[in-house]
């Protein structure tokens, strides 16, 4: 029986597998466990990349192309928002305490989140900055909570 879809690659996807996790580790690490995710969008940017070398362009924008559906929705980072808040505003929260402390707390800031449109460009409106003043309120509620 003939299959109409295109078999996977074990090399492309992997590399861009691998650089969607790195950047996830980074910037998004309540998504790490969902693999169905990095896998679906690891292929969907290794056959960006093919279409766009066979459609004649360079490797570079090829790897540009891939690189936005790559990463297309994950600009703007609740994590990062929330740790740079944690950063900025509360120095009696260790470094190395940080990562897990924000982990702790992104559940609790998701109706904030909810109330905006964050795209990946939000960092740049008015409305961040209100947001920001938001996470500090439920940061300041939660310290003591978790032994800080």
């Amino acid at each position: 029986m003939k299959t109409t879809s295109t078999p996977r690659t074990q090399e492309a996807p992997s590399c861009f597998e691998a650089a969607l996790r790195a950047f996830l580790r980074r910037r998004h690490p309540e998504l790490l466990s969902d693999n169905d995710f990095i896998l679906r969008r690891s292929e969907d940017a290794a056959a960006t990349f093919s279409r766009g070398r066979r459609d004649g362009h360079s490797v570079y924008e090829a790897l540009e192309l891939s690189r936005a559906v790559l990463y297309d929705g994950l600009r703007f980072s609740r994590y990062d928002t929330l740790f740079e808040v944690v950063s900025e505003w509360f120095p009696e929260v260790a470094p190395r305490r940080r990562p897990d402390f924000c982990l702790k707390l992104l559940p609790l800031c998701t109706q904030v989140f909810e109330r905006y449109a964050p795209g990946d460009d939000f960092e740049s409106t008015p409305a961040y900055r209100v947001l920001t003043t938001e996470l500090i309120g439920i940061v300041q509620q939660n310290l003591d909570r978790y032994g800080f």
